[in-house]
């Protein structure tokens, strides 16, 4: 049962914090003015565009005897902002985030991807507050494909990798039997990192 003040506000003649005063418009108004204070908090916040950053040809080299499982191999990847960003570099800009967007993964030998069940790609820190991240993964491998396009984590909160001077990127290889002789895999890892 609808009550004269239930009425009222669905007719737009009451608020359902009281009844509107003679001004017609007040109920626009206070809409507008949500608006723009919603606007301007926005503005406010809003950070650099996201800048592409591509790590290409980084080889991971296996030595064997390699056994069946995971076998991690791991690259030091150097910082050094004014090379990575390039033109949209400031004198003292920082990196306030990063995400990983795509990672590829292609043979260097003569083997091809044969024998290699799955893969894994971690980000690794030096600094024990940071850690490690799994960032990426390919579980299981499609028989004769190469290269192969991992699947990106999109939880995976990688800024702070980017805010030291170096990181490491472990490329773990599962193999489906044990193997005498080495391994070596090239990656391809396209990120999206956000200056302040």
């Amino acid at each position: 049962m609808q009550t004269n003040r239930t009425r009222e506000v669905i007719e737009g003649k009451r608020s359902i914090f009281g009844t509107y005063p003679k001004y017609p418009n007040m109920r626009t108004m206070k809409i507008g003015a949500m608006l723009l204070v919603t606007a301007l908090l926005a503005g406010c916040s809003s950070q650099e565009a996201p800048v592409p950053v591509v790590l290409e040809n980084l080889e991971f080299q296996m030595e064997g005897p390699l056994f069946e499982g995971p076998n991690p191999s791991q690259v030091l990847v150097q910082l050094d902002l004014p090379t990575l960003l390039g033109d949209k570099y400031q004198e003292g800009m920082t990196l306030n985030d990063a995400h990983l967007t795509s990672v590829e993964v292609t043979a260097s030998d003569s083997l091809g991807l044969e024998g290699v069940k799955s893969f894994v790609l971690s980000l690794a820190s030096d600094d024990p507050k940071v850690g490690m991240v799994e960032a990426a993964f390919l579980n299981p491998l499609e028989s004769g494909v190469d290269p192969v396009q991992l699947n990106v984590s999109e939880e995976a909160k990688l800024g702070d990798f980017f805010k030291g001077t170096s990181f490491y990127l472990v490329l773990d290889a599962d193999l489906a039997e044990d193997f005498m002789g080495n391994r070596t895999f090239k990656v391809r890892a396209a990120f999206d990192v956000h200056p302040n």
